[in-house]
């Protein structure tokens, strides 16, 4: 198979699991969930599509406080769920697989798509926690094993498997004890549409939709200044500034509207470090009221002493001829003169500039 080929079946997953929007094919989801229950001889459940997997989650809370246990008293064990779980566990170091692939493209895709993964999945338990309420793991509950197992699993009907996927008869061999290729099928079929995250009881079924959108830098890491970078249906928002998850409030209010001030009331480094990146350090000196420790022609070193930091954060300030504009640099923090700042940006040598441009 052509690497392009390859690389167009991680699209595909990756888009059927991230990135496709918040619509779902409601027919098709209620017949390939009734096929899941039907194959184990159990009744076609109740199925409530909610607009979030956190909305999942506060529903089945919800249930519990009103004595609903006759839904939730034990998970629905689907024959063919069982089957396929079984067979997607037995496909072990598929991630291997995918990122030995000899091609730059496809590792850096399966390494997006894995940090998204753990970033959700992640995030879902944390606003369960902050609600106090009790999390209900989610029968698909890894994302990332679906998606790099059903890359797999695609890659080889689609290369090796052909003529087998054919034929519901014939079995794959070598994989659990050799499992009918049409259960597989069906699980495909059910992915597509727009199942983000799932939750099986005797009687009932959670169906999570996917994001309603997901944003990235050209870096492929999460970002949306100004916005939310990922955003369900119901208004459950995820905020981040290149990859790092922040406050509402530091995502979205402009650059020169966000008080300096927001970085003594955060604890975190890296959301600390995003909020000067976005303010400015020049701003937030000026704000903060930064310390000049020492001075020589024209340059000044500073100190922040940001409440929490055990280290405070030095910066050289210095004039740019050519503009008339000042600016600063950060210098690591054991640097306490101005002429050993100088020193350090040339790598070390002495030097004594009558102006640095």
């Amino acid at each position: 198979m052509m690497t392009d080929d390859i690389e167009k079946i991680i699209d595909d997953w990756g888009s059927e699991t991230f990135f496709k929007g918040d619509g779902i094919d409601e027919e098709h989801l209620e017949e390939g969930i009734a096929w899941l229950y039907s194959s184990g001889l159990e009744s076609r459940p109740h199925v409530l599509i909610l607009d979030s997997p956190l909305a999942c989650q506060i529903e089945l809370n919800r249930m519990e406080k009103k004595g609903l246990q006759k839904y939730l008293s034990s998970a629905a064990s689907p024959e063919a769920w069982q089957r396929i779980k079984s067979f997607m566990f037995s496909l072990s170091g598929t991630e291997a697989w995918c990122n030995t692939l000899p091609i730059v493209k496809t590792a850096q895709s399966i390494a997006r798509l894995c940090a998204l993964d753990r970033l959700i999945t992640g995030n879902i338990q944390d606003a369960v926690t902050k609600r106090t309420i009790r999390f209900h793991k989610f029968s698909d509950d890894n994302l990332l094993n679906r998606f790099s197992k059903i890359v797999f699993y695609d890659f080889m009907c689609r290369s090796v498997l052909a003529a087998r996927e054919r034929s519901t008869s014939r079995k794959v061999q070598g994989h659990a004890g050799g499992i009918n290729i049409h259960y597989l099928k069906h699980y495909m079929d059910f992915l597509r549409t727009g199942c983000f995250l799932s939750l099986f009881f005797q009687g009932l079924a959670l169906i999570s939709r996917r994001p309603k959108r997901v944003r990235f830098d050209g870096s492929g890491r999460l970002h949306a200044d100004g916005e939310a970078a990922i955003e369900w249906r119901d208004g459950w928002k995820l905020f981040y500034l290149n990859g790092v998850l922040v406050p509402e409030e530091v995502a979205v209010t402009p650059a020169a509207q966000l008080d300096p001030g927001v970085i003594l009331r955060e604890g975190n480094v890296e959301v600390r470090r995003e909020i000067v990146r976005k303010i400015g350090i020049e701003r937030l000196i000026q704000k903060l009221g930064g310390k000049v420790v020492d001075s020589w022609k024209g340059y000044e070193l500073i100190t922040l002493d940001i409440p929490g930091m055990g280290t405070k954060p030095t910066y050289l300030k210095m004039r740019n001829p050519s503009i008339g504009t000042y600016h600063v640099e950060g210098v690591p923090p054991r640097i306490t003169t101005c002429r050993e700042a100088l020193s350090w940006r040339v790598g070390g040598l002495k030097w004594n500039p009558k102006q640095l441009t």
